[in-house]
């Protein structure tokens, strides 16, 4: 077993319901944090809660009790905080926890059995290839589902093909520089769009890694379960297809042949 504590866990919330009947989805994920034994981990080393418009204690307090003693913290905003302002201030705090690994994810999510015992087997297994900058956990692309029935356990993801952001995990030093970059709120291919923060991704990761590439999962470790963008109000339409459901939990591929990293074009 891993004895080390060197997760840091980050997620960000709002209140949807202030921007009209919109569906809460935090204490459901919570609970699915829960019942994967997250917040049991042995690599778990801060868990903050970051919201972007008030106190989550304020309009989650019945979930907020069930988990009360396994947040690390809750950051509320003193002033509402733009969607990348707050994903920039999670990551943030995260990157100064102390823990190697920041893990980034959003409020409306499900999760596989041990998940954090999975991220953390796949950090382990290739988070020493410096080439890779991020790992994300969840992509809706066929080609995760193509390199899992192929037996490979990963893709080589594209930085300029990167998209959404609920669960992904970054080093600490790059979580931080990433959260400076976003949190600066640039222009995004020349429009001011504070909310396409995953889309920042790409210039961050050319100014300070040029010729880098990100790293998905294959499968995805979670389910997206947010039928509305909290950042657009439009029904949200991607899942992913190749999340395996709440039993599997992932274990590195034995077979040498498959332990290599492949590319499949985007």
């Amino acid at each position: 077993m891993h004895d080390i504590a060197d997760i840091a866990v980050t997620m960000i919330t709002v209140d949807r319901s202030l921007k009209g009947k919109r569906t809460n989805y935090l204490g459901e994920t919570l609970r699915n944090l829960g019942r994967s034994k997250v917040f049991d981990s042995p690599r778990l080393r801060t868990f903050t809660l970051c919201d972007s418009l008030g106190d989550p204690r304020l309009w989650c307090g019945e979930e907020l009790v069930f988990t009360a003693s396994c947040i690390e913290a809750i950051t509320k905003s003193a002033a509402p905080r733009l969607a990348c302002e707050n994903a920039g201030h999670a990551l943030i705090c995260g990157g100064l926890s102390g823990a190697k690994w920041v893990l980034f994810l959003e409020d409306d999510i499900d999760v596989c059995g041990d998940f954090l015992g999975s991220v953390g087997r796949f950090l382990d297994r290739y988070g020493r290839r410096e080439q890779f900058r991020l790992y994300a956990f969840g992509a809706a692309y066929d080609q995760i589902s193509d390199m899992r029935l192929q037996g490979y356990d990963h893709w080589r993801y594209p930085v300029s093909a990167f998209y959404g952001t609920q669960a992904f995990a970054a080093r600490a030093e790059d979580a931080v520089s990433l959260g400076q970059y976003i949190s600066s709120n640039p222009m995004v291919r020349g429009v001011y769009n504070p909310n396409a923060y995953d889309l920042m991704f790409h210039d961050w990761a050319a100014v300070h890694y040029p010729g880098c590439e990100f790293l998905a999962s294959a499968p995805s470790f979670v389910q997206h379960i947010g039928r509305e963008s909290v950042c657009t109000g439009k029904e949200e339409t991607h899942r992913f297809e190749s999340w395996p459901g709440r039993e599997w939990s992932y274990r590195p591929v034995e077979s040498a042949s498959k332990s290599g990293i492949v590319q499949v074009a985007v």
